[in-house]
């Protein structure tokens, strides 16, 4: 429980810039990571850093915007719900433990989950998508500066990082495994979100 709620404000801190400090989580452990990729904590499976949330001209997909052609589970990326995302995880061998509930930040909805293998923190999953509930406590990171912050692990043909943008419907959905390879992430991410 407290892993994720530790979790749980990571997101919210990274997101929202209006979202008062919290306190540092405990040291973090190092990971074996491509030096490309923002650091990721082996204990939590979280980003140790993530860039910090700013007013764009290229703000979230407004709430009228249509669904992501990209399906998990038979539902769209756009509203896939947690239950189906932690049964598609396990078909493919990994667990999300949770938390089962998504952040939002302004007109965003930010799900990020550790993905555990075998008992052990492999990496993480996330999901930034427009919020069904969008609030007006603070000011998201759009979808293209989420994806800049992963883009060099992406790059970086060492790196862990796989993602899938569906631009038109303001959804990224992210998978890094820095516990494995970036083979084994782009394997997993095409396992997840299927496009008819």
């Amino acid at each position: 429980m407290k892993r994720a709620a530790l979790l749980g404000w990571t997101i919210l801190i990274s997101a929202c810039s209006s979202t008062p400090e919290a306190a540092e989580p405990a040291a973090k452990e190092p990971t074996a990571r491509s030096s490309a990729e923002p650091a990721v904590s082996a204990a939590t499976a979280e980003p140790v850093s993530t860039p910090t949330a700013t007013a764009s001209a290229s703000a979230p997909v407004a709430a009228g915007a249509p669904k992501s052609v990209y399906l998990v589970g038979g539902q769209s990326l756009s509203d896939v719900d947690f239950a189906t995302l932690q049964a598609e995880m396990k078909k493919a061998g990994y667990e999300l433990p949770g938390p089962s509930a998504a952040n939002v930040c302004g007109g965003l909805e930010i799900i990020q989950l550790g993905i555990v293998k075998k008992g052990k923190p492999v990496g993480v999953v996330a999901i930034h998508r427009p919020a069904a509930k969008p609030t007006t406590d603070c000011q998201p990171t759009s979808i293209k500066e989420s994806l800049a912050a992963w883009q060099k692990g992406i790059d970086d043909p060492k790196g862990t990082t796989a993602v899938v943008l569906d631009e038109a419907a303001g959804v990224l959905l992210m998978v890094n495994l820095m516990a494995e390879n970036k083979a084994a992430a782009k394997k997993l991410l095409e396992s997840l979100a299927k496009k008819p």
